[in-house]
């Protein structure tokens, strides 16, 4: 066996348990549905600093709730917006505003913010 062989079923090895870990994650995501964690951990799962995670939380709807005096952010919508999960219906971009009624736009973003 050469050396490109090998590189070669290592990727292949790679891939295959990539694909596992991404079954096992989708598996069962009713155990994160209504957990609530701390803004600081949900910024280490995400990499970031505390005040790009509030800016994140406002850009990509992610909830936040105030509990016990702090912060609590879903961790259900941390994972989503890390690309573990669909995006709801209503989390997808609207049509354009052009296609849009001014009913449909008042509504949308009115939505929008009482989400947060």
């Amino acid at each position: 066996m050469n050396y490109i062989d090998i590189l070669n079923k290592i990727q292949t090895d790679m891939l295959a348990i990539q694909s596992s870990l991404n079954e096992l994650r989708c598996i069962d995501d009713t155990s994160i549905a209504d957990i609530f964690i701390t803004r600081q951990e949900a910024a280490d799962m995400l990499g970031k600093g505390l005040r790009q995670l509030d800016r994140d939380c406002i850009r990509y709807n992610i909830r936040r709730q105030k509990c016990n005096n702090g912060v609590r952010i879903s961790k259900r919508d941390i994972m989503r917006h890390l690309g573990y999960f669909a995006p709801e219906p209503e989390d997808l971009e609207p049509p354009e505003e052009e296609q849009m009624s001014e009913f449909d736009r008042i509504m949308y973003r009115h939505n929008k913010r009482m989400r947060r």
